[in-house]
């Protein structure tokens, strides 16, 4: 594995699946500019705004190879208009539970009903205010 990058597939599957579905419900509007299959950090402000799809923790069960995994999706933005954020944010909260949902209809890879959001503040980051205002917390079984 020498000289390997080895990516994480689910997180970067759901994460390009997300940004297509929240970007074809707004023709004409970048919901999701770039996508990043980890909670990456020091992002040139050219790739807001940014979903972040990434794992949180494994739970393995024994005998089998089944594990269930909690897993993350955050929305972030970078300068947005702070008059309008709350909506944006709870409509994307919907869009992206909505996409989950469906993802889970089609392949059965997500569990049902266990979709939580949460709305987060600022944060700084090499000088530049980014707004991880949005996270939704989902589950995959693999």
């Amino acid at each position: 594995m020498k000289g390997r990058l080895l990516k994480d597939v689910v997180s970067e599957k759901i994460a390009k699946y997300l940004q297509k579905t929240l970007n074809s419900a707004h023709p004409g509007i970048i919901i999701v500019k770039s996508v990043a299959a980890y909670d990456k950090f020091e992002v040139p402000l050219s790739d807001y705004p940014l979903l972040k799809v990434y794992r949180l923790s494994d739970q393995f069960y024994e005998r089998t190879e089944l594990r269930r995994t909690s897993m993350v999706a955050a929305y972030c933005l970078a300068l947005p208009d702070h008059e309008q954020l709350a909506g944006i944010t709870n409509v994307i909260a919907d869009e992206i539970n909505s996409a989950l949902t469906k993802l889970h209809t089609e392949t059965g890879y997500l569990t049902q009903g266990e979709n939580r959001a949460e709305y987060r503040t600022l944060m700084n980051e090499q000088g530049i205010p980014v707004y991880a205002f949005l996270r939704v917390y989902f589950t995959v079984l693999n």
